[in-house]
């Protein structure tokens, strides 16, 4: 089973930066660290892909969906 990390936890392993105000009420800001923000330009990368094929995605997302609805529909009978 896999376990939620928390912002604390992803903290530790240095991608975000986690900076908690003793104040009240409590604040907690965060901020990519440099290694974090090494993960820009693939995000961006991604991005990009997702924005090429969205017609593509969203033509295969539609006929997952109808192939599905059909099956349940099927086994109700």
């Amino acid at each position: 089973m896999r376990r939620q990390r928390t912002g604390r936890q992803a903290s530790e392993r240095a991608a975000p930066a986690r900076t908690v105000y003793a104040e009240v009420p409590p604040r907690t800001e965060y901020s990519l660290t440099p290694l974090g923000g090494s993960l820009i330009e693939p995000f961006l990368a991604v991005r990009a892909w997702a924005e090429t094929h969205a017609v593509e995605i969203h033509r295969h997302r539609t006929a997952h969906d109808r192939a599905a609805s059909t099956e349940h529909s099927n086994r109700a009978r």
